[in-house]
């Protein structure tokens, strides 16, 4: 267990870390699909079959479009304008365009933040408000 907070719970709480293949609880990255088959009825785990359609910031987007198209954009108008790079680099870079000739401390300046798609805890995470800051083949969100 990496996660000293689930490492200290888990400890307070009596359980043993182990390596062999009797276990309740095993905290981990993603399993294989295979592995939830295999599982006991007894045994536990940090995640869920297809989390990584909620979890990924980019199957998330992906999502939240199919939702929108299937159910209307009035039951998702809470999710951000999103651009999927480097798919959406030309969309996004017209976007930021109309930031051209603006004062730069003028309040409704379009600025985004783009994130890797599968990192966490803000890595690789940066604020741009002009085209010729975001690299054409990077794959990244912006939001």
């Amino acid at each position: 267990v990496r996660h000293t907070c689930m490492a200290s719970t888990l400890k307070r709480a009596g359980a043993k870390e182990t390596r062999k293949d009797c276990w309740n609880i095993l905290w981990s990255k993603r399993p294989q699909d295979d592995d939830y088959m295999a599982l006991n009825p007894f045994q536990k785990i940090n995640h869920f079959p297809g989390t990584w359609h909620i979890g990924r910031k980019d199957m998330l987007h992906r999502n939240l479009q199919r939702m929108r198209r299937e159910k209307g954009a009035h039951e998702y108008y809470f999710a951000p304008q999103t651009f999927l790079l480097p798919g959406d680099w030309t969309l996004l870079c017209n976007e930021l365009d109309k930031n051209k000739g603006q004062p730069s401390n003028i309040e409704h300046q379009n600025t985004f933040i783009l994130k890797p798609p599968a990192a966490s805890c803000g890595k690789g995470i940066y604020i741009v408000k002009d085209a010729e800051e975001v690299d054409r083949e990077e794959q990244a969100i912006a939001q």
